[in-house]
């Protein structure tokens, strides 16, 4: 539990600092620093999206491996005071929810530690992870193992997040990375409505039962890619209220 615990921590502040990271670059790029602030439960998220692609070319050629942790801790060691701050900014809100994210972190550990193994987790998204630890991708080797050819980059993530270069055997958080930021960003931040924050309940009571079936504990993309649906129309809901209101 101890493990789990500490990869669960470090997945969630890492993928945190590179979100703010990311959030910050692309507000400068696309000249967009009068948006309101986001909720600091999405910035996992956007960490985990803006390392993917890194991730992904870096494996086309090497497996993945501590280089790449190296790579993006050097963006928090270069600019660590910054960072020492988001954090400190981030510990005072978890103070005052502090009861909701004990519960979830428990909840995520227990279901980590349940490691569930079968069906098309055994076909091939463990194998998918296993070969994204020890090797670098090879083009067309689905022909030679139908399993590898299912591969998709939430297994790169997953394999990064589970530092088997320490000899960490087969302990991923991805999901549980997932399960925390997604239920806070739903329950935590503000809504725009009533009629919102009632879809918003039905969603997170969705990200509950999940841990039921423990898919919060298992590799699947199946988890992420529903929640993802979820965060898609949550974001259009306010982006629609936004616009209406700049109408008027």
């Amino acid at each position: 539990m101890l493990l789990s615990a500490f990869l669960l921590f470090y997945g969630l502040t890492l993928s945190f600092l590179i979100g703010k990271f990311s959030w910050n670059f692309l507000q400068k790029w696309f000249d967009a620093t009068a948006i309101q602030s986001l909720h600091f439960a999405i910035f996992p998220i956007i960490g985990l999206a803006a390392m993917s692609p890194f991730i992904g070319i870096y494996h086309l050629f090497f497996k993945i491996d501590i280089y790449l942790h190296l790579f993006f801790l050097s963006w928090i060691l270069g600019a660590y005071k910054i960072c020492l701050f988001w954090l400190k900014e981030v510990w005072f809100e978890i103070k005052e929810n502090k009861w909701i994210f004990i519960l979830l972190f428990i909840g995520a550990l227990l279901s980590i530690i349940g490691r569930p193994g079968v069906g098309d987790i055994a076909d091939y998204h463990l194998q998918a992870i296993k070969w994204a630890e020890n090797y670098p991708n090879i083009l067309g080797l689905g022909n030679f193992n139908r399993p590898l050819a299912n591969n998709n980059w939430w297994f790169n993530l997953q394999a990064f997040l589970g530092l088997s270069w320490l000899g960490i055997q087969s302990v991923y958080v991805g999901n549980a990375v997932f399960f925390i930021s997604m239920f806070s960003w739903f329950y935590l931040s503000k809504p725009i409505s009533i009629a919102h924050q009632w879809m918003r309940f039905f969603f997170a009571a969705f990200i509950i039962l999940a841990l039921k079936t423990a898919f919060v504990g298992a590799v699947t993309p199946d988890f992420v890619v529903t929640l993802m649906i979820y965060l898609c129309i949550d974001i259009f809901i306010i982006g629609s209220n936004q616009n209406d209101l700049k109408k008027v």
